[in-house]
């Protein structure tokens, strides 16, 4: 079976192609930046090009690509996303219509969003991890020297990418209304209501000062677009910000990020780190790893929690609705509910390495079971190439 692996840099895309191999499959790999995803016609010369050369089973690609979805629909080619993100903008794109669509979506809430527009194509899947490639690595005395700490966190602040920092014009009380919402929803987990707040009267305000811009066959929700792209960026940038500062105070706190921490309060970046080598070394040299959804992932669990399981590390995180659907609290990963809990639950695991030691085990285990990219992917093949009354 031949598959065309449509790229854009994204850090999973190499265990993926990887899985892809070890299962026999023959990869052909379109490396292109895909900016323009709906209509740049240097993407679709490229992508028709190599349908012309070369015979494919299917194309895939991490999140979903309309100009991939369209020239597919063309061929009558199948293909194959894995959305990994959110939020991932182009399910607005109406080519998520397209009969030759399997979108396989880890948020639960974002999987209903959408999936009446395409009720065969559109499947709900939680996200995986490359566990075979972070079993192969072995760690050193310096390895332990370097990465050792109480609490580590890997990811961005958002405080250099949160674009609700750059509206302006906005009246007074929209902007005292929004940063109060904000400031709200920060104090709770597990429930989303942002976009439940917003006012037509607020949402056409936000709307003019953002002056945002959509291609002509993107259905446009214009509070969903507020809430995801700006709100919750904010929300992100304001958690991840301040619970650095709270942990950088009171632990042994490791930070590893490209965004800029000058502002913060004792906060020390160690900077940017490889996905592949030394992101599983960390998760496993640190006491307690630290996960922080962004509220933009309203249900699903994202990356970093299956990452951090299958390279091995103890994993502290948000409360997210899913999480009880596929891991067992207390057993397999911790979980905390506020920012004061947060740093109860630390002090607590700190004080009980044999307790954190068994519960990263369990979770690691749980992953090797349930959640590899060989697993993932062999299932969405089996839902997207098999006729249904034989699967």
């Amino acid at each position: 079976m031949r598959l065309l692996f449509c790229k854009w840099t994204n850090s999973s895309e190499y265990g993926i192609e990887q899985t892809f191999q070890k299962m026999g499959l023959s990869v052909t790999s379109l490396q292109h930046s895909f900016s323009n995803v709906s209509h740049a016609v240097e993407s679709l010369h490229l992508l028709q090009a190599a349908l012309e050369k070369d015979r494919f089973d299917f194309l895939f690609s991490i999140n979903f690509l309309p100009v991939v979805s369209k020239v597919c629909n063309i061929y009558h080619i199948p293909y194959i996303c894995w959305v990994m993100d959110s939020p991932c903008l182009t399910l607005y794109s109406d080519s998520i219509r397209n009969s030759c669509n399997h979108i396989f979506i880890f948020d639960y809430a974002l999987f209903e969003s959408v999936a009446e527009y395409n009720p065969t194509g559109i499947h709900y899947f939680p996200l995986a991890t490359c566990t075979d490639i972070w079993d192969a690595i072995s760690l050193s005395e310096k390895d332990y020297e370097q990465y050792s700490c109480d609490v580590s966190f890997v990811g961005s602040l958002y405080n250099q990418s949160s674009p609700y920092n750059s509206v302006e014009g906005l009246s007074p009380y929209t902007k005292g209304y929004l940063d109060g919402l904000i400031d709200a929803q920060l104090h709770v987990y597990g429930y989303h209501f942002l976009q439940d707040c917003l006012t037509p009267e607020i949402v056409q305000e936000f709307k003019a000062c953002a002056d945002w811009q959509w291609y002509p066959d993107y259905r446009i929700d214009d509070a969903a677009v507020i809430e995801n792209s700006y709100l919750s960026k904010r929300c992100a940038e304001l958690e991840r910000c301040q619970i650095a500062e709270r942990l950088s105070s009171a632990f042994n706190f490791h930070l590893y990020t490209n965004s800029d921490v000058s502002g913060l309060q004792g906060v020390q970046n160690l900077g940017t780190v490889d996905y592949y080598d030394t992101m599983p070394r960390i998760f496993r040299c640190s006491s307690i790893n630290l996960n922080i959804t962004s509220k933009s992932i309203h249900t699903g669990l994202p990356l970093r929690i299956f990452d951090i399981l299958g390279a091995g590390g103890f994993l502290l995180t948000n409360y997210q609705e899913e999480i009880p659907n596929y891991f067992e609290i207390g057993t397999d990963l911790d979980i905390y509910e506020s920012v004061d809990d947060l740093q109860d639950k630390i002090n607590y695991y700190l004080k009980n390495p044999e307790l954190r030691q068994e519960i990263a085990r369990n979770g690691q285990e749980k992953v090797r079971r349930e959640f590899t990219y060989l697993t993932a992917l062999t299932r969405m093949l089996t839902v997207s190439l098999t006729p249904p009354d034989k699967h």
